[in-house]
């Protein structure tokens, strides 16, 4: 998480471990077990030394070099997320879950250099969230294209998201209709 420290995490679908090169051990970061889903997968990436975890069943996680805990923010905090990527220092999720209800083509991301703020504010914050649904199926993907782009994969297209600023923040577009990601994660 800094320049000199390293760390490698292990997940299983109940825990998250943290390995100890020096003692060649794995310690569990998670006293209780986290839940599970169909199609389980950690995603992990990392934001201003810390690492930032999701896996579609439990609350969005944080690792600050010691200790493993669920993400805290403001109202539109996404309960939990499918996909978790760091873009321009902000978290981005998609397939998201917000006030007990899935969202399977909306993508979000927090304000630079604070995953706490959620709620966009035009003018004060670029925090950000949309909806896709043009009929092209679930979000299925998400992945960083070059420091100013992201892609999201649907099942049956794909959009590239362009970083541009000011009270748009964002440019989306489809660059491939009837094509996609058939299964998550591919």
């Amino acid at each position: 998480l800094d320049a000199t420290t390293r760390y490698i995490l292990f997940g299983t679908k109940k825990k998250i471990y943290l390995y100890n090169a020096g003692a060649h051990t794995l310690g569990a970061l998670n006293s209780s077990d986290f839940g599970t889903s169909e199609g389980f997968r950690w995603q992990v990436d990392a934001l201003n030394n810390k690492w930032y975890l999701t896996n579609c069943a439990d609350a969005l996680q944080v690792f600050d070099g010691s200790t493993l805990a669920a993400l805290s923010g403001d109202g539109q905090l996404p309960t939990r997320a499918k996909f978790l990527i760091t873009f321009l220092n902000r978290i981005v999720v998609a397939h998201t879950y917000e006030n007990a209800t899935w969202y399977r083509t909306r993508f979000r991301s927090c304000e630079v250099n604070n995953p706490a703020v959620w709620v966009p504010n035009s003018g004060v914050n670029e925090a950000f969230w949309t909806d896709i649904d043009e009929g092209y199926g679930d979000i299925r993907g998400l992945a960083r294209l070059g420091p100013q782009r992201f892609v999201l994969y649907y099942q049956k297209a794909i959009y590239v998201v362009t970083y541009v600023g000011g009270s748009i923040i964002y440019n989306i577009q489809r660059v491939v209709s009837d094509e996609g990601l058939e299964y998550p994660y591919s």
